[in-house]
């Protein structure tokens, strides 16, 4: 920010593992830093972008005397409803992790069925062939 003469920052990663885990898919800092994850449509880059300027705005515009109250409490929100959405993000990641874990049972379980199945017709077949050669 120093070297550019920038009053905000927005940092973005196409991974999720590239900031820390506290850092979520996108959080704000010091009331002029944003660290972001790209996001899957570039959602969580637009809402950096529109978050910094809003930012920068409410800076001006309290500069010039203006009440930003209005601006604050909206940023506020944005902020309560992008954790939200990180915690939301987190239960379908658990979902998704759930139901991995039951196809991979189903799968199991079928397969333990054809096993059983085929050695229930090999003991018929063998037993059909003990009948025939008696």
């Amino acid at each position: 920010m120093l070297n550019r003469g920038a009053v905000f920052a927005v940092a973005v990663a196409k991974e999720r593992t590239a900031f820390a885990k506290e850092v979520g898919v996108f959080n704000d800092y010091d009331d002029n830093k944003m660290l972001c994850r790209l996001g899957d449509d570039s959602e969580l880059l637009e809402a950096a972008y529109r978050w910094a300027r809003a930012a920068v705005l409410a800076g001006v515009a309290a500069n010039d005397g203006i009440d930003v109250s209005v601006i604050a409490a909206a940023i506020d929100e944005a902020r309560k409803a992008l954790r939200e959405t990180a915690r939301i993000e987190g239960k379908a990641k658990a979902i998704a992790h759930g139901a991995d874990e039951i196809r991979s049972l189903v799968t199991f379980q079928v397969r333990r069925m054809k096993t059983a199945l085929d050695d229930a017709a090999a003991g018929l077949a063998a037993s059909e062939e003990t009948r025939v050669a008696s």
